[in-house]
C-alpha cells in the first residue's frame, strides 16, 4: 500500500483579472482555491494529479485548462484493469491526440474559443505503477534529500535556440491551433523513494521564484499554498498553481 499526501493551490495573481489555471487532484479541481488530502492506494487503484495552464494571450485559456483536467480524469477512470505500463503509455498518448484535436475543433466551431490551448503536467498512479507526464512548459520537480531538481523538460523554443528570451514561446501544448501535440510520458515506478516530494507547477511559480528560492521554502516545510502565496507576493505577474505530492509507503 502506498500513501500519498497532496497539497494543491491555485491563485489568480496580481495582474490578470481571472485564473486560467486548473489543478486536478483525483476527482477534485482547484481554481482560486486550495486542496489538501492524504490517500492510501492499494495495488489495484488509480489516482491522477495534474496542473494545466491555459495559454495566456489566447482566447478561453480557462476553458481549455478546465476541459483538459476533466477529460484527463475521465480517461484515467476508464482505463481497464490489468494494463501493462506500455499499454497505459499508449492509451495516454492517444488521449493527448484526442484532446488536442478537440480543443482545436472547438475553436473552429466557436470563434470566441479560437486558438485556445493549455499546458499539462501530471502524475498518474495506476495499479502500483507511477508515471509522470508533460506537455508544454509547466514543470515537474522532485525534492529529495533537501535538493530540488527539475525532472520535466520545457517544451519551449529556448530548448532549440538556447536563448533565454525564447523561454515563453512554447513548442508543444494541447490545442493552441498547432497541427500536432505530444506528451512526455515516463514510468518512474522503480525510481521513486520513500519521502520523495514531487512538485507540479505552472510557470506562474517559476517566473516569480528561482529554483533556489523554491528549494529554500521547501526546506522550511512550505506547502502548495505557501509557495503560491510567495509567488504572488513576489509580483504575481501570472496565475500561479502548485500541486505538491509527498510519497510514503
Amino acid at each position: 500500500m502506498l500513501k500519498i499526501t497532496v497539497s494543491a493551490s491555485s491563485k489568480t495573481g496580481m495582474v490578470r483579472d481571472h485564473n486560467e489555471d486548473a489543478v486536478l487532484v483525483s476527482h477534485q479541481v482547484a481554481r482560486d482555491s486550495d486542496l489538501n488530502t492524504s490517500v492510501f492506494l492499494d495495488s489495484d487503484e488509480r489516482y491522477v494529479v495534474a496542473v494545466c495552464d491555459g495559454l495566456g494571450g489566447q482566447n478561453a485559456g480557462e476553458v481549455a485548462s478546465m476541459d483538459a483536467v476533466e477529460q484527463l480524469m475521465k480517461r484515467v477512470d476508464t482505463l481497464r484493469t490489468g494494463l501493462s505500463p506500455d499499454h497505459v503509455a499508449k492509451l495516454m498518448h492517444e488521449w493527448v491526440k484526442d484532446e488536442h484535436a478537440y480543443l482545436n475543433e472547438s475553436g473552429i466551431d466557436e470563434p470566441s474559443m479560437e486558438g485556445m490551448g493549455t499546458t499539462l503536467v501530471g502524475m498518474l498512479f495506476y495499479e502500483g505503477n507511477i508515471f509522470w507526464m508533460n506537455c508544454g512548459d509547466s514543470r515537474l520537480y522532485r525534492f529529495r534529500n533537501e535538493v530540488l531538481c527539475q525532472i520535466s523538460e520545457d517544451h519551449s523554443l529556448m530548448q532549440i535556440t538556447h536563448k533565454p528570451e525564447d523561454a515563453h514561446i512554447i513548442t508543444n501544448c494541447l490545442g493552441g491551433g498547432g497541427e500536432d501535440a505530444f506528451i512526455d510520458f515516463n514510468d518512474v515506478t522503480n525510481e521513486v523513494l520513500e519521502g520523495d516530494v514531487f512538485l507540479l507547477c505552472s510557470d506562474g511559480l517559476t517566473d516569480m521564484l528561482t529554483d533556489e528560492e523554491i528549494e529554500a521554502l521547501l526546506l522550511k516545510g512550505a506547502d502548495a499554498s505557501t509557495l503560491t502565496d510567495a509567488a504572488v507576493q513576489n509580483g504575481g505577474l501570472d496565475n500561479v498553481s502548485v500541486c505538491q505530492i509527498t510519497i510514503n509507503s
